[in-house]
């Protein structure tokens, strides 16, 4: 077998772990156990003893038997221990050329806005992955920056009954700082379209 081949089969074995060794062993142990079987069978001069016929059923039939184990138990393992992958989408709308977004962990995606009044606005699609699931006020941060200003940081917490939350940046007069809301005007709109339609 050629270095590559070895190489390959390394990386699949890695890769699917139990289950591709148990397939491997139906594959080749099994089939050798059973072409023993039909040689002994099959032998006319001299014939096979019926002792050693019985052998080799009874080998054939443990290989197999302990082939079907394996890969009811390969099964079970991937089952139990696939890879799983979890994730958290959602939106910062109308941002301005001016601003910022920056997080660890946090993956950003543009989407820019046709220019209308002169003023170039871009919603950023942002999205989290992680193996463990998300709980419900898990909070991730982002950090903005108006005009490479100081730099403010954000909460977004996680919650389950909102999939795909929108917010916006504002002026909070009160605080006297950029803050992130929530943007509830596109649930608005999603909650009245339906009825019209109907």
């Amino acid at each position: 077998m050629k270095n590559m081949d070895i190489s390959q089969l390394v990386e699949l074995g890695y890769q699917y772990g139990p289950f591709f060794f148990s397939i491997l062993y139906v594959v080749f142990v099994s089939r050798w156990a059973y072409a023993k079987y039909k040689e002994n069978m099959r032998a006319t001069n001299p014939p096979t003893a019926e002792r050693d016929i019985a052998t080799v059923r009874a080998i054939f039939v443990a290989s197999f038997t302990i082939g079907v184990v394996l890969v009811a138990f390969s099964v079970w393992w991937w089952w139990a221990y696939r890879p799983q992958t979890h994730l958290f989408r959602g939106e910062i709308r109308d941002l301005q050329d001016y601003e910022q977004l920056a997080s660890e962990g946090i993956y950003f995606r543009v989407e820019p806005k046709a220019t209308i009044d002169g003023v170039s606005l871009r919603n950023e699609h942002f999205a989290l992955i992680q193996v463990a699931p998300f709980r419900k006020g898990q909070v991730f941060e982002v950090e903005f920056s108006k005009d490479k200003s100081k730099r403010n940081r954000f909460p977004v917490f996680y919650d389950p009954s909102d999939p795909y939350p929108t917010f916006r940046v504002e002026w909070d007069e009160n605080l006297k700082t950029n803050v992130l809301r929530k943007d509830n005007s596109l649930q608005t709109l999603e909650n009245i379209f339906p009825k019209i339609a109907g």
